[in-house]
C-alpha cells in the first residue's frame, strides 16, 4: 500500500458517489474538489480526511420529495503502509431537518475504530451522539444553517458493535436509505471494484476469533479479550 494507491481509491470513490448523485438529480458538495484530503506523516502512515454535504435528500428511498432531509458526512481515516490496513477511522454522520435558517437535528450516529482496540470497546462500533463541525467547513460546502442542539441528547457512552463501517460502507448505507434502488444496484457494483475494499482493518485478533469459533458472528466476537 502506498499513498498514491491510497489516493487512487479515495478518488475514484468519490467520482463514482459524485457521478451516481448528479445522475440521480440529487445534491452532493465535497470540502475538497477531489472530495478528500491525504497527508503522509512519520512511520509510513496517510491521514485521508473528507468532509460531504448531501442537501435535500429523500427521507427515504420510497419517499416523495416532498419530505427532504440535510446530510453531512464527515470521516478522518489514517492507513499503515507497512502494515497494507486502515489503523484508525472515524466516520461522522448527522441527519438534519430544515427549518428556515436552522438545521434541526434527528440524528447524530459515528463509526468508529482505532488500532490497538481499546479494553471493553467493540473492535468496530456505532456511537450516538451530537457531532462537531467547524464552522469554516461546513461554509466550505455551502452549509449555512444554524445547528441547534438536539432536544434530547443520546447516550453518547453506548457503543454498538457494527460490520467494519469506513467511508465508502458509510456512502453505500446512505445510498441504500435514500437513493432510488437502481442508483443503489450502480453504486454496490462500482464500490466492489475499489480498491479500498480490498485493505482490511488492522484486527487480526477478530479474524482468529471468527475462523477459530465456527464463524457464527455474534457480538461478543466484536471484543478482544484483555489477559491481565
Amino acid at each position: 500500500m502506498t499513498k498514491s494507491e491510497i489516493d487512487s481509491a479515495y478518488t475514484g470513490l468519490w467520482m463514482r458517489f459524485s457521478a451516481l448523485c448528479r445522475n440521480a438529480k440529487f445534491t452532493v458538495r465535497a470540502r475538497h474538489p477531489t472530495g478528500y484530503e491525504s497527508r503522509p506523516s512519520e512511520n509510513r502512515t496517510v491521514h485521508v480526511r473528507a468532509l460531504i454535504y448531501l442537501k435535500g435528500w429523500n427521507y427515504k428511498a420510497s419517499a416523495t420529495r416532498d419530505k427532504l432531509v440535510d446530510i453531512l458526512v464527515q470521516s478522518n481515516e489514517t492507513f499503515s503502509c507497512d502494515l497494507d490496513a486502515m489503523t484508525k477511522s472515524t466516520v461522522q454522520v448527522m441527519y438534519f431537518l430544515i427549518e428556515g435558517h436552522e438545521a434541526k437535528p434527528l440524528l447524530a450516529v459515528h463509526y468508529d475504530f482505532a488500532h490497538p482496540v481499546t479494553e471493553a470497546h467493540p473492535v468496530f462500533h456505532a456511537q450516538l451522539g451530537a457531532t462537531k463541525f467547524e464552522t469554516s467547513d461546513i461554509k466550505a460546502v455551502d452549509f449555512r444553517r444554524q445547528i441547534q442542539p438536539l432536544e434530547a441528547p443520546h447516550c453518547g457512552n453506548l457503543r454498538i458493535p457494527t460490520a467494519y463501517m469506513n467511508l465508502g460502507s458509510v456512502l453505500l448505507g446512505i445510498a441504500a436509505d435514500h437513493l432510488p434502488r437502481r442508483f443503489f444496484d450502480e453504486f454496490l457494483g462500482e464500490l466492489r471494484k475499489n480498491q479500498g475494499t480490498v485493505w482490511n482493518a488492522s484486527c487480526d485478533d477478530l479474524r482468529l476469533s471468527l475462523r477459530d469459533r465456527g464463524g457464527f458472528l455474534h457480538s461478543h466476537h466484536w471484543y478482544l479479550h484483555c489477559a491481565k
